[in-house]
């Protein structure tokens, strides 16, 4: 149970910050072109040293994500993989393990 706690945590932060910050952005630009936000993620260094690191864990949460979610039978997991992209992967990925933990919990039980 305190797993699951800390994984819905972790995803609505991470819906409420990565949102917060990127609607910042977007008021900075006068609006959200997609094209502008992966070339600012690219600006310097550190910069790109965050999104590859971002880039590299999404790839591997993704598959994961797919694998684990056919293999448990999870009809969430499409969802889970749209807000990714919509969203972010720092919503997805722990709601994913929230919801996984629930599915398995409940396999045990029954």
């Amino acid at each position: 149970m305190i797993r699951i706690g800390f994984y819905a945590i972790a995803g609505i932060g991470g819906a409420v910050l990565t949102y917060r910050f990127n609607a910042q952005w977007s008021q900075q630009q006068g609006g959200f072109d997609v094209a502008d936000y992966v070339q600012a993620g690219f600006t310097n260094p550190a910069a790109t040293s965050c999104s590859v690191d971002l880039i590299i864990a999404a790839l591997a949460g993704t598959l994961f994500m797919v694998v684990e979610g056919l293999r448990l039978r999870m009809r969430s997991t499409i969802l889970l993989i749209i807000s990714i992209f919509v969203l972010a992967f720092a919503f997805a990925f722990p709601m994913f393990l929230a919801l996984r933990e629930i599915k398995l919990a409940r396999r045990a039980a029954a």
